[in-house]
């Protein structure tokens, strides 16, 4: 009967979504794996690109939803990779992110940082909207220390 209680409590909280949650929340399952997949065998760059393409930019919403829309997405991010056992790393759900913040026409920022621990250096990302870390705690900026520039639009390190 445990099985039944979670698909149940899955099930209620699909029926508190909004038409656009559920579809955000339908496009980062769908895509967290092919991201993964392509961060690993394409790299970076060609990864970013594709969901450039994938994630056209839209017109800008209301700058009062904005906030709620960038964290609510953040929230559906972690929420689609994390039941159904996919691997994603810090990086391909940033990116995932970040082309879905795209698509609701929202701009953010994939930033890129290490540290040092007693085993060497650590690499870690997240994403930023107006200076707003959404998928992260707030004090990662001063637990990593940022790249400075990419190269790459969308993409701070």
């Amino acid at each position: 009967m445990a099985s039944f209680g979670w698909w149940k409590n899955r099930l209620n909280g699909w029926r508190k979504l909004s038409q656009s949650e559920r579809q955000t929340f339908v496009l980062a399952v769908g895509l967290a794996g092919p991201v993964a997949i392509s961060l690993r065998w394409r790299g970076l760059k060609a990864t970013q690109r594709s969901i450039e393409r994938l994630t056209p930019l839209a017109r800008p919403k209301f700058a009062t939803e904005e906030k709620i829309i960038a964290l609510q997405t953040a929230r559906l991010v972690e929420r689609a990779v994390r039941p159904f056992g996919l691997k994603a790393t810090c990086l391909s759900k940033s990116l995932l992110l970040w082309g879905l913040l795209r698509r609701q026409g929202l701009l953010s920022e994939v930033r890129l940082g290490v540290r040092r621990t007693a085993a060497g250096f650590e690499a870690h990302a997240w994403v930023e909207w107006n200076a707003l870390v959404l998928n992260d705690r707030s004090d990662v900026r001063q637990r990593f220390k940022a790249f400075e520039g990419t190269g790459l639009p969308g993409v701070k390190a």
